[in-house]
């Protein structure tokens, strides 16, 4: 049996994620150590929740399709925010919770400084010499440089409070479902958007 050179101890030590072996090397009459990789995945499947791979003085967890590991490098969850997808209606008429809370003949700047200093106003609107002021439910009221419901569907993936997107000559944003209109003969697209965390 080999034994260590010249009878006495060696103190050896490995990098994290191997670990000490002891290879007999009869030849130079002596043992010789080295360091062998750890199999994290080899117990309990390296405290991952779905496929460990093992690596070279470490190992990665990974997560199936549709999911993502999570902060602690070991679990799987939902994967983030994907694009919004919309259900789409074609209504006649505007939402009967279209609350436009002023309306007057001031010019742009003090359209919007009506706004600013009015409790509620969450939105303004200079057009055709009248200034409108909007509250909630609605978030945005905007006529496009692009009029289209494209356009308008962006508008809403734009900003996460909205919720549902209303397009005919304007496009106008609310922080609600809307499933209510009055009938004034005139078709719009209505947009609902199903997740609101998406981007």
């Amino acid at each position: 049996m080999c034994s260590g050179e010249n009878n006495k101890t060696k103190r050896c030590q490995c990098k994290k994620g191997y670990k000490m072996s002891l290879d007999i090397d009869c030849t130079s009459n002596g043992s010789v150590f080295s360091c062998q990789d750890i199999d994290e995945c080899a117990t309990n499947n390296g405290s991952c929740e779905y496929k460990c791979q093992n690596e070279p003085g470490s190992y990665n967890c990974s997560c199936p399709e549709g999911s993502e590991l999570q902060g602690n490098g070991l679990n799987c969850g939902p994967s983030g925010p994907g694009p919004c997808m919309f259900e789409n209606a074609t209504v006649t008429g505007v939402s009967i919770n279209f609350n436009r809370i002023y309306i007057g003949r001031e010019n742009e700047t003090e359209c919007e400084r009506r706004c600013n200093t009015t409790v509620g106003c969450t939105d303004w609107l200079r057009a055709f010499e009248f200034c409108r002021n909007y509250g909630l439910p609605i978030l945005q009221f905007e006529f496009l440089s692009i009029r289209s419901v494209d356009m308008c569907k962006k508008l809403c993936a734009q900003n996460k409070k909205c919720v549902t997107a209303q397009f005919r000559e304007a496009c106008t944003l609310y922080d609600s479902k809307q499933t209510e209109f009055v009938d004034d003969g005139e078709p719009q697209t209505v947009l609902h958007k199903i997740d609101r965390n998406c981007t």
